[in-house]
């Protein structure tokens, strides 16, 4: 059976980013939720399932609201990062506005998924009362320690982790079914006026109704590196911007003409986060340590106390000028560099209120 709704995506999946951090793979905890739950819900559908994910700090208000509205169940996967979140809970005031004009399920819609046993503070959140949980941990009662459904904690946890996301894709799925079945009869269909209102109007997007104002623009990287290491650091680019970064890398950003002394200082300082490559070839470089370098140390100097905003990047093993000491730096030529990285830009996205 197909189940026809009027909406575009099954299911909106809600999380923070900095629960998708993996230390061991590519695919963090919420890739792989996704990819299971793609699987168990194709199975009880019968068709290839609609799943919508916000995958980078994209800051696209509009569309991501869009994306919301016209879901038909709504995924949170609750941890402490995200109920600090001011993305993640407006994206929850949103189709809980939403689905309050809906008089077919309601409330139903909401799915909770918890990663951590924080459900004294989930109640107090009025749009998360009286809907599913699914706890994705249990509590060890020999090593007094919560541990999260997770491949990485061995095969028993793995199994555990894929039975929990049979049990939702099956919920969800039944969901699905009876809301196609209600909006179906001539009923709901008269109850409905000619021009449905779904809770918001067309200037308010899931930021405004929190009353909480976030930034519309994606998280912005300088690159600062020396030429001899353009190949890695324009890997780097290319890896960032899939990500959903906007890192300015001189040979992408700078148009014929502009005057690079000029340029480069302004990119420093419109930057959000700068990452200095470093090589061995490059810290032996006197025009890169003294140029650009400086420009990025003075804004750091500038930054208030506590703030990730300089990273040193080693390409290889090499010395870190004595300059950038005091910054913890990462290797990324090691297994798990890339994803450090990612985790210190996404703590500054987050201070930003960019997204999480």
């Amino acid at each position: 059976m197909s189940f026809n709704t009027d909406f575009k995506n099954h299911v909106f999946i809600s999380y923070s980013q900095l629960d998708n951090i993996s230390v061991e793979s590519d695919d963090g905890w919420v890739d792989l939720f996704h990819k299971g739950l793609h699987s168990f819900l194709g199975q009880y559908l019968g068709e290839t399932p609609r799943i919508y994910r916000d995958r980078g700090l994209i800051g696209n208000n509009f569309h991501l609201t869009s994306s919301i509205k016209e879901s038909a169940i709504f995924i949170c996967i609750l941890s402490p990062n995200y109920l600090q979140s001011r993305w993640c809970l407006g994206e929850l005031q949103t189709f809980y506005l939403n689905a309050e004009t809906d008089n077919a399920t309601g409330k139903s819609r909401i799915f909770k998924v918890l990663k951590t046993p924080i459900k004294e503070q989930i109640n107090l959140l009025p749009q998360l009362q009286q809907t599913l949980d699914y706890d994705f941990f249990e509590y060890d009662g020999i090593s007094h320690r919560i541990n999260s459904f997770n491949s990485s904690l061995g095969d028993t946890y793995k199994q555990k982790f894929f039975l929990k996301l049979a049990d939702i894709a099956h919920d969800i799925a039944e969901t699905i079914q009876q809301l196609t079945l209600t909006r179906n009869t001539p009923q709901y269909q008269q109850s409905q006026p000619p021009s449905k209102s779904i809770g918001l109007t067309p200037n308010q997007d899931a930021y405004q109704v929190s009353n909480q104002s976030t930034a519309s623009h994606p998280l912005s990287a300088f690159l600062c590196h020396s030429s001899g290491d353009k190949k890695a650091v324009r890997a780097l680019y290319h890896r960032l911007v899939a990500d959903g970064i906007k890192p300015w890398l001189d040979e992408e950003d700078l148009l014929p003409g502009q005057r690079w002394q000029m340029e480069i200082p302004r990119a420093v300082r419109n930057s959000d986060v700068a990452i200095v490559c470093l090589s061995k070839s490059s810290i032996a470089k006197t025009g890169f340590v003294q140029n650009e370098m400086k420009f990025v140390l003075d804004a750091a100097d500038a930054q208030p106390e506590g703030t990730i905003y300089l990273i040193p990047l080693r390409l290889e093993e090499c010395d870190v000028p004595e300059r950038l000491q005091p910054y913890q730096w990462v290797n990324m030529y090691e297994e798990n560099g890339y994803n450090k990285l990612m985790r210190s830009l996404m703590a500054r996205a987050t201070r930003l209120s960019i997204s999480s």
